[in-house]
């Protein structure tokens, strides 16, 4: 009696729109030790905060939808849950590199819930939503792929026009979507994705800009593929750090404020401020700016959303060739290229891991242990 073999097991790859496209387009070389190999960054800064700051809203939403009390929220309060979240994130062996780190989160956690919350928690119909998603590769190439297909994965909240519709627009965060996207009222049924970022609002001369834009769009895709959705109508991105900024984004900002690399200016005062000596960082700009800062709301169009997603498994299928080329050859360094040094950032190199033993980076050395 003759047995068949047993065919070779299907593996479809999973690829989220925040660890895998933004991590890859930033340094393939980075992206491949810490996704592919599954390594610890030495300095989990990013990865800690983004954890810490999403865990903090959604806890602060559930308690504000079951008691109905909106911020601000006394400290202690918000201490409460920072405390809260701190403790969960360190059973999960995540924790923040130092105390300076640590303070500088919860300031921003306190800005956010106090600032952001009194506008944000009352149109929330869905928190904490996580899309999946099939997509094809591209057809083409001399390279054989491992898969003709890929699932995407996010997680976002919803804004539906339902819930748009109770508020006025008293409410800072519908007024700055309806000044984008003023057709909204004649839209009829129609949901608004928001995603929270830990970082200060880019450049809109960084690569970075226009990639948010492209998640923002993926996004878009995604949650129209999941049951009993509606059509997306915008896309919120909310820039955290924006809210509390530090000394080191303050100097950014005047940089770009110089350079004309910012959609959002400061008033002619608050920019005599960013020059001046103070020491406090929210003393610089006010709480409007701030929130205006941290706010960058993106109209969703069907053509856009199709012209993005072919982005996106257009980098997928990159990340698969690499992926093919490393295992047809067994060596890691010639099949993951860092970038060149004009689409290089430094402060990825600087903060990298593999600096040491990376042939493009400017932060080499000699070698040491963590």
């Amino acid at each position: 009696m003759t047995l068949p073999i047993r065919p070779p097991v299907y593996k479809m790859p999973t690829y989220s729109l925040t660890g895998d496209l933004l991590s890859f387009l930033r340094c393939r070389l980075q992206y491949r030790f810490l996704n592919g190999s599954s390594l610890p960054p030495s300095r989990p800064v990013q990865l800690w905060f983004g954890n810490f700051i999403h865990g903090v809203l959604e806890e602060a939403f559930r308690r504000a939808d079951q008691s109905g009390v909106l911020p601000p929220w006394p400290e202690d309060d918000i201490i409460n849950i920072c405390d809260l979240i701190e403790a969960r994130l360190a059973a999960q062996g995540k924790s923040p590199r130092n105390q300076d780190i640590k303070d500088l989160a919860r300031v921003r956690a306190a800005a956010a819930i106090n600032i952001l919350g009194p506008d944000l928690f009352p149109i929330i119909e869905q928190a904490e939503v996580r899309l999946q998603g099939l997509r094809y590769l591209p057809k083409g190439g001399s390279i054989e792929l491992r898969s003709d297909c890929f699932e995407v994965q996010g997680v976002v909240d919803v804004l539906t026009s339902i819930s748009l519709g109770r508020k006025s627009r008293k409410n800072r965060l519908v007024a700055t979507i309806q000044e984008v996207v003023p057709a909204l009222p004649s839209r009829g049924e129609f949901e608004i994705i928001v995603d929270y970022k830990g970082m200060r609002r880019p450049s809109i001369k960084n690569k970075l800009w226009e990639h948010l834009e492209w998640q923002i769009n993926t996004y878009a895709w995604l949650r129209g593929e999941q049951a009993h959705s509606q059509p997306v109508a915008a896309g919120v991105l909310i820039f955290i750090n924006e809210l509390a900024p530090s000394k080191d984004d303050l100097e950014a900002l005047l940089g770009e404020v110089k350079s004309k690399g910012t959609d959002v200016m400061p008033s002619a005062q608050e920019i005599k401020r960013l020059k001046s000596k103070i020491k406090d960082p929210l003393k610089v700009l006010s709480e409007e700016t701030r929130l205006s800062r941290a706010l960058r709301v993106i109209p969703i169009d069907p053509k856009a959303v199709s012209k993005y997603c072919r982005e996106f498994d257009r980098v997928v299928k990159e990340i698969e060739e690499c992926v093919t080329r490393e295992t047809q050859a067994g060596a890691i360094m010639n099949n993951w290229e860092p970038p060149d040094d004009s689409d290089r950032d430094e402060d990825t190199c600087a903060a990298c891991d593999f600096r040491h033993f990376c042939q493009k980076s400017p932060f080499g050395g000699a070698p040491f242990a963590p």
